[in-house]
């Protein structure tokens, strides 16, 4: 992703580690396109478990 902020963090040993940014759900709003009638909650959980389903063969 382009623009992705990232931290530096000084562990217990002295080094430092590169770590993405925490960022918050809220900034995918837009991100995601979707053309289609909203879903519901219980639309959502059987297509979940559908995927599901056919990942385990």
């Amino acid at each position: 992703m382009t623009g992705t902020r990232v931290t530096f963090t000084k562990n217990e040993d002295g080094d430092y580690v590169l770590s993405r940014r925490a960022r918050s759900v809220k900034e995918l709003k837009g991100r995601l396109r979707y053309d289609g009638e909203p879903k519901t909650l219980d639309e959502m959980d059987a297509g979940i478990a559908s995927g599901a389903a056919e990942s385990l063969g």
